[in-house]
């Protein structure tokens, strides 16, 4: 497990203000496992660095068809 972002930090940091979940929902995601994260004493908080390498390998699809390293990981 990577670096753990609370949910209100982690949203800020990825969401512009108006398109912002607020901690509710990002409490959601990670309990039915939508993104990286961990339930601790009734607040989400977000595997910041397992989020990044899933953005990555979905944006590392190459046109060969051959995996990258990056896919490799997953």
């Amino acid at each position: 497990m990577g670096q753990l972002v609370k949910a209100k930090i982690w949203a800020a940091e990825k969401f512009e203000k108006k398109s912002r979940p607020n901690k509710n929902k990002v409490y959601d995601w990670v309990d039915q496992k939508k993104i990286p994260g961990r339930l601790i004493g009734g607040e989400a908080f977000v595997d910041a660095d397992a989020f990044e390498l899933e953005i990555e390998s979905t944006q590392s699809a190459n046109d060969d068809g051959k995996p990258t390293f990056v896919d490799l990981l997953n």
